[in-house]
């Protein structure tokens, strides 16, 4: 595995450790049956929640829209919605653009239950909830 792979699950993991603290869960990485398909879940917790976090930035090193990490996020989004057995769908993000750009782009997507939107900084392990798709 790559440097920068080990670097993703190691935020991944600390950005659950960090939500389980904040909101008094014991969710961790799961495979679970939806549909006809099994989807991970980075954050799973049985009829409590479940959740997607993700890495990537919303512009390159570039400037330009990292348009590869942004569908790799809205790919999260759909398999929150898909899921019908948890209470809350959450979605973690490391970069603040991207839960800014998530935030403005899928406002009034009409969602059929409320996503949560995280950002979650490795540096300080702080997390806090930034908003709510519908």
């Amino acid at each position: 595995m790559s440097d920068l792979h080990d670097m993703r699950i190691k935020i991944q993991k600390a950005a659950c450790k960090a939500f389980n603290r904040s909101n008094q869960t014991n969710a961790c990485v799961q495979e679970v049956r939806v549909g006809t398909t099994d989807h991970s879940y980075d954050l799973y917790e049985k009829g409590k929640v479940a959740g997607g976090v993700t890495t990537g930035t919303w512009k390159t090193s570039k400037g330009r829209n990292n348009t590869g990490a942004q569908d790799h996020a809205i790919s999260e989004l759909l398999w929150l919605e898909l899921i019908q057995t948890v209470k809350r769908r959450v979605l973690i993000l490391t970069d603040l653009q991207m839960v800014e750009g998530l935030l403005n782009r899928f406002q009034n997507a009409g969602f059929t239950k409320p996503i949560e939107i995280w950002h979650f900084n490795y540096r300080t392990r702080r997390i806090c909830k930034k908003g709510l798709l519908q």
